[in-house]
């Protein structure tokens, strides 16, 4: 053996003389040098377990802090191997396996790959790197100090299907064109920006794109890859409500990820992209329940004549078309107006005061059924009208004012009432003790409520100007008693 000496100080390391010669230190660097971290046939035989190397299919190299892989791993000693895997090591080059023709699986994460050219110019008339690997199907590259996918260009690797390229420094997405049967990529960790235009065009056959965790600003050059089932986007910088857009143009799109991006802080942001985005079955790691997507089309197709105008941030407008312009040209049973009830007087609740406002422009969300015609109902903000909230001037609880008993009536009064009697308040409406606190109203004409009164077993506060809007909205719920 060329290299007895070195080979013998390397594994015995205690020697201080060898077949009569001291050991010098220099020699004792000059073994580790050649034989530290290089694979070598004792190894080989340890982890084939006593199986013979022609008959080993998948072999396991991981965490033996290996520096070279020698020339020991070739298609001539190793003919039915299928898998290798070399993970936490200290690899440098994999240049040694391109003679692995038939190999179909590589795991070479946790190394120290920083190009997949080789170190050194090959042969000529030998294979370039990984250029012989026209079998690989999966490629695991994971944390290593990759930079650039460039020479990915120089390899035709037809047959890969999965490729992880998490955890290094790639700053740019490139290389892909020859990869037409890829179905994952895997860039998580990385320094992307972006997606550079058409560098991903040719990935007709991708199923799953996870780019987690780097500085993605927007999806502009993503194309609608019509197979793409799973897209991981979350911990970007992505803010544009456009990119939705864009991510609805994958038709089989079925598993989304957005978290921690500016855009899914946005108000509205879950229920935008469910609605935009029809073949989600879910988002963010939480499952879309028909339920749920139930609430998110009533809440876009309230009215099909009069579509809500939605946006995200107040900025960008989702409704394909803008809202009516007259909207009291709308059924009053599908207009729903906001009430503030502490700011309505009884000049509007008698009728005295003018018409009733016109409705308001905004609608309200929700699904609305029409009440029976032919029963009376209550006052309800879905199924009437604002006008018909008041009472028109006369009713009590939807009977006339002659109809009130003879012990109902009421004198004006000009000063707070004493207990037990009814009270008036002038030009306004009749107010009429039940007993117990509980009052009616009478609408006898202009005018607006003084004093404050509650329901129930409340009784009339002291000082009109003093009541608070719960005792004006109390008496109000008197009245539409």
């Amino acid at each position: 053996m060329a290299d007895y000496r070195l080979y013998s100080l390397f594994h015995l390391r205690k020697l201080k003389v060898l077949d009569g010669t001291p050991v010098e230190p220099s020699e004792a660097s000059a073994a580790s040098d050649m034989f530290l971290g290089r694979l070598n046939e004792d190894i080989l035989l340890q982890r084939a377990a006593s199986r013979p190397f022609n008959a080993i299919v998948d072999l396991d190299l991981s965490s033996l802090r290996l520096r070279d892989l020698a020339d020991l791993i070739t298609s001539s000693n190793f003919p039915a191997l299928r898998a290798i895997n070399v993970d936490h090591n200290l690899l440098a080059d994999l240049s040694p396996l391109s003679r692995l023709p038939s190999l179909i699986s590589l795991r070479a994460c946790h190394n120290r790959v920083s190009s997949l050219l080789p170190k050194a110019s090959p042969p000529l008339g030998e294979p370039v790197g990984l250029e012989s690997l026209t079998a690989l199907e999966a490629l695991h590259l994971a944390n290593n100090l990759l930079t650039s996918l460039a020479p990915l260009r120089l390899f035709p690797l037809l047959s890969l299907r999965v490729l992880d390229l998490q955890d290094n420094d790639i700053s740019k997405v490139e290389g892909l064109d020859c990869f037409s049967n890829l179905r994952e990529l895997n860039l998580d960790r990385n320094k992307l920006r972006g997606f550079e235009p058409a560098s991903l065009a040719s990935l007709s056959q991708l199923r799953t794109l996870s780019v987690e965790e780097n500085g993605v600003r927007s999806l502009q050059h993503l194309p609608p890859l019509h197979r793409l089932s799973l897209a991981r986007f979350a911990s970007n910088r992505i803010t544009d409500v456009a990119d939705i857009e864009r991510i609805a143009a994958l038709p089989s799109l079925l598993d989304l990820t957005l978290a921690n991006n500016p855009l899914s802080r946005k108000q509205m942001y879950r229920a935008t992209v469910i609605f935009r985005v029809t073949s989600l079955t879910q988002l963010d790691n939480k499952d879309i329940s028909q339920d749920e997507r139930e609430r998110v089309d009533m809440l876009f197709h309230t009215d099909a004549r009069a579509q809500a105008v939605i946006g995200l941030g107040g900025a960008v407008n989702f409704a394909p078309s803008p809202a009516p312009a007259n909207p009291a040209s709308l059924p009053s049973s599908a207009s729903k107006v906001p009430i503030k009830i502490a700011s309505v007087t009884f000049d509007q609740m008698t009728g005295v005061g003018g018409p009733s406002p016109s409705p308001s422009p905004f609608m309200c969300i929700g699904l609305s059924r029409p009440p029976p015609q032919d029963q009376p109902q209550d006052w309800h903000p879905f199924f009437n009208s604002p006008g018909e909230f008041f009472l028109p001037s006369g009713k009590l609880s939807g009977r006339r004012a002659e109809d009130v008993p003879p012990r109902q009536e009421v004198k004006r009064l000009t000063s707070r009432p004493r207990s037990g009697e009814r009270e008036r308040v002038p030009g306004a409406a009749v107010l009429v003790d039940r007993g117990g606190g509980v009052f009616s109203a009478v609408g006898t004409g202009a005018g607006s409520l003084s004093g404050g009164i509650a329901m129930g077993s409340a009784r009339p506060r002291r000082g009109g100007s003093g009541s608070t809007p719960r005792d004006r909205a109390a008496a109000l719920g008197g009245v539409l008693r």
